[in-house]
C-alpha cells in the first residue's frame, strides 16, 4: 500500500503535509515535484512527493458532494 499525504498549505520554503495517520510533517518544497496546491494528495516515491492527480480530484469531488448536500 501506498502512504498518501494531504497538502495542509504551503509556506515560504516548506509545505505542511497530514499522513494518513494524522501525523503532520513539514516537507522542504524542493523534495515535492509539480504544481501543488492546498488539498493535494501527494504519494512518496524514494525521497519525492509526487501529485496523485486521481486520487485529488476524487477527493475534491467527495468535498464538493459533502458540500452541496449540506444546503439540500
Amino acid at each position: 500500500m501506498v502512504d498518501k499525504y494531504i497538502v495542509d498549505r504551503i509556506e515560504e520554503n516548506y509545505v505542511v503535509i497530514e499522513s494518513s495517520e494524522g501525523e503532520i510533517i513539514e516537507v522542504s518544497l524542493s523534495n515535492i515535484k509539480g504544481n501543488i496546491r492546498d488539498g493535494d494528495v501527494l504519494i512518496k516515491k524514494e525521497d519525492v512527493f509526487i501529485i496523485d492527480k486521481e486520487e485529488t480530484l476524487k477527493r475534491k469531488q467527495a468535498i464538493n458532494n459533502m458540500m452541496k448536500n449540506m444546503w439540500e
